[in-house]
């Protein structure tokens, strides 16, 4: 239910406001249901908007305000969240208040202990990073407390209810083949001229080892990669024609030569069933999720009422 704040009789459009007088230090409060941010003038006073309400969502656990400041500031990854989103966010973890699955301070602790391991991050280094993203220790805190309950209530609410029947999967296999183009397993080696050798001499060399095969070959070769057929230059085209543990010369320079070894070769071919199983299910879940994630959205906005200002 959405409710606009100017069409109540209450007290919740408080703007919080800070004064400077040359003749007191007072702190005063403000009523304002119609600006947020505006510079409010007094003829012995200034006040000024620190800050504004700009949604009140009442839940069936609780009552959560969302200030403009929550609102112009970024997320912790960065990216800038709307108003709806906030709103949003605010109910799904009043909902996980409501089934007890908002995690608690020692699951908050343990999550940002984990967090600094992986990242190998001291805890000043954790707050550093929350004060740069515009949140202090506390603050940011909360923030891994609201992600982590939204994500527990997503997978409760639907995740857990994406199922894929087999038969729908194999219906979408046989009406969208793909065929997996050529592939081949490459690596590279950089062979460089001795010093005080002529260069042709050396050539002469290592096209003489190239064709007795690679056990004539005292070289270290990078490690191999796989390259498609598409993605092959028009310089590189000769590993199309190479057999598989052949070598092959590239670019040469002043310094020496590049050798090319082919390790591994896959044919064009029909992708398999069990090759596209797990990605064919992600597509099939996509449309069920979002299907389901707007039925989830109707039943927090139905259950709850919503107090915007403007």
């Amino acid at each position: 239910m959405k409710i606009h704040g100017k069409h109540i009789y209450i007290l919740l459009g408080l703007v919080v406001v800070g004064s400077i007088s040359a003749h007191s230090d007072s702190v005063q409060t403000v009523q304002n249901f119609g600006h947020t941010n505006k510079e409010i003038k007094q003829e012995e006073d200034q006040l000024f908007v620190i800050d504004s309400i700009k949604a009140v969502v009442y839940g069936q656990q609780r009552t959560d305000i969302i200030t403009f400041s929550d609102e112009i500031r970024p997320s912790l990854d960065g990216s800038q969240q709307s108003l709806d989103d906030l709103v949003l966010s605010k109910l799904i973890c009043q909902d996980a208040a409501r089934f007890k699955m908002e995690p608690d301070d020692e699951a908050v602790n343990k999550h940002l202990e984990a967090v600094q391991r992986e990242n190998n991050l001291s805890l000043d280094d954790l707050k550093s990073i929350f004060k740069q993203a515009g949140y202090t220790y506390e603050e940011g805190r909360a923030q891994f407390k609201s992600i982590t309950a939204i994500g527990t209530m997503v997978d409760f609410r639907i995740r857990s209810r994406l199922i894929v029947p087999e038969r729908e999967i194999q219906a979408y296999y046989l009406d969208h083949p793909e065929i997996e183009e050529t592939a081949y397993q490459i690596e590279i080696a950089q062979v460089s001229c001795p010093s005080g050798m002529d260069h042709d001499r050396f050539m002469d060399k290592i096209r003489e080892l190239v064709h007795k095969g690679e056990s004539s070959l005292d070289v270290s070769w990078a490690e191999p990669f796989w390259i498609k057929k598409s993605d092959v230059a028009q310089n590189k085209e000769f590993l199309m024609t190479m057999d598989v543990g052949t070598i092959a010369l590239g670019s040469q320079s002043a310094a020496g030569v590049e050798l090319f070894r082919l390790k591994n070769k896959k044919e064009e071919h029909l992708r398999t069933l069990e090759e596209r199983y797990n990605e064919i299910a992600e597509i099939l879940k996509r449309p069920k999720y979002n299907e389901l994630f707007e039925g989830y959205k109707k039943e927090l906005f139905a259950n709850a009422a919503i107090v915007y200002f403007k």
